[in-house]
């Protein structure tokens, strides 16, 4: 009898020790110290294997920096976001790999993928969240309407599409899910700012014509390609460029009116002034329209009617002291105006023709193909773009996918509009930069294709997902809950 309870007993015990082993285990931080271990572990192997087979000592010391990057990541996810600001403004350093070129951000998203997946934060999804899936999910049925594989990283296919459109769902839900993560709102896109630098000293370096290594700036010379005295920066052109740099302005400028610390307005009131000049030198029209609406909006909607004013006075008294040098980077040749009529009037045929189902992804070069038109308006044959966004939307995926494009932006812009007018001062932040971003990404979809190019849209997405984590954190707030805030604030004060 004695021997059979003190079993019983050490299995109950064992029994009490398995379930607190797991509870422990369960939890977020012993989860990410579990990882880090394993990190660990795979540091050890990784050295032991590129002391034995990596020739080259800078390769085991790039692994050895990737290693310890996600590790801290893993530590504090805030910083997985900023590598995504980060790998987003150095967008020309790209890793070959067969049948694709994989970019740094595609990297950093999928680091922020496995902390989500590790860590499990809880969130509710919002309208836009819900609106964002159909849009991929009718992206990914026209695709299946007229399949088409590349593997050739020269050639850009229909599959490659809709890997950049799952690449730019994945930052909007990053952003949300990983938005309680950060600490300190002001502080963190202070350093988002400041991670897009080497764009500006790029752009300087072309503008002073220093040549630039080819992996900092590929096969782009602003004096020998189409973009002749236009700046291109780390990009595959101008219009790129111009329209990455929108993206930029609305930070910087919500960080100059809306930051908590005097060197962080400070900050945002430089690169403000540092991102319209790079626009002006890439010669982007539709960028520079989206910049002045933009100014326009988020002035008038601070109630900074001073401020507006003087831009204006500053603005006017450039244009007449240096039309020439301003106005000569936005005279380009008449085929760019003609080309895009041309193109809209055959996008209008083809949607008329399919109307629901659309074209397909990537299959409007095939149609152009077929044209019988002059070599002044012959265009290049593969990867042609109909230079705008409403009418690629409604050419490739029909009717029903331009409505839910345009339905994801504006109820971006309504949410947001709606919490800017009662969010704390930290937090209007991301939310006016979203709103101004998507008023940016309305008016240069007129004339250009900001959903095609992977950077812009997924800086777009990105801080529009951080706002909604704004959105969502601020509509779990109960008023007596802010109301015992304040009272063990102020007793704080008095003690």
């Amino acid at each position: 009898m004695e021997r059979s309870r003190q079993v019983s007993m050490l299995r109950q015990s064992s029994g009490y020790g398995a379930s607190a082993i797991k509870a422990l285990v369960s939890t977020p931080i012993t989860r990410q110290y579990v990882l880090l271990g394993a990190c660990f572990v795979g540091l050890l192997v990784f050295i032991a294997v590129s002391c034995s087979i990596l020739a080259s000592p800078l390769l085991a010391g790039l692994g050895l920096a990737a290693i310890a990057i996600v590790g801290l990541a893993v530590k504090r996810p805030g910083v997985a976001i900023f590598l995504v600001f980060l790998s987003e403004g150095l967008p020309s350093l790209q890793l070959p790999t067969p049948g694709h070129t994989l970019r740094l951000s595609e990297l950093t998203l999928l680091l922020c993928l496995s902390i989500i997946l590790l860590l499990r934060p809880g969130i509710r999804l919002q309208f836009p969240h819900v609106i964002a899936l159909l849009f991929f999910s009718i992206a990914l049925i026209s695709f299946i309407h007229v399949p088409e594989f590349s593997t050739n990283a020269t050639v850009f296919g229909a599959n490659k599409r809709v890997y950049d459109l799952a690449i730019i769902l994945l930052a909007f839900f990053c952003g949300t899910f990983l938005y309680p993560m950060i600490t300190d709102l002001s502080a963190f896109f202070k350093l988002a700012l400041l991670s897009n630098l080497p764009i500006y000293l790029i752009c300087l370096g072309q503008a002073l014509g220093t040549h630039l290594p080819t992996f900092i700036v590929p096969d782009q010379d602003p004096a020998t390609t189409g973009d002749k005295g236009r700046l291109v920066g780390p990009f595959d052109g101008a219009a790129t460029l111009g329209i990455y740099m929108t993206g930029l302005f609305a930070l910087s400028l919500a960080c100059w009116l809306h930051a908590k610390r005097p060197h962080e307005r400070l900050l945002g009131a430089l690169m403000t002034f540092a991102t319209l000049a790079v626009v002006v030198g890439s010669g982007t029209r539709s960028a520079l329209m989206a910049l002045g609406a933009m100014l326009c909006i988020a002035l008038l909607l601070t109630r900074r009617y001073k401020l507006f004013w003087s831009f204006a006075i500053v603005v006017i008294g450039s244009l007449l002291a240096f039309p020439g040098t301003i106005i000569a980077h936005f005279t380009h040749a008449s085929t760019s105006t003609t080309n895009r009529v041309f193109l809209w009037h055959e996008a209008f045929k083809l949607i008329q023709a399919h109307p629901i189902i659309g074209i397909g992804l990537e299959q409007f070069h095939y149609y152009y193909q077929r044209l019988t038109i002059s070599q002044a308006t012959q265009l290049n044959s593969h990867g042609i773009s109909v230079h705008n966004q409403y009418l690629e939307w409604a050419l490739e995926g029909g009717l029903p996918w331009l409505m839910t494009g345009l339905l994801f932006l504006l109820s971006l812009l309504i949410i947001c509009g709606q919490a800017y007018r009662k969010a704390p001062q930290n937090f209007r932040i991301p939310l006016l930069a979203t709103i101004l971003l998507v008023c940016a990404t309305l008016i240069t979809g007129c004339l250009d294709v900001p959903f095609d190019n992977v950077e812009t849209a997924t800086f777009l997405c990105l801080i529009a997902g951080l706002a909604l984590g704004c959105v969502g954190q601020m509509s779990r707030w109960r008023p007596e809950r802010r109301i015992e805030e304040v009272k063990e604030n102020v007793n704080a004060d008095s003690n």
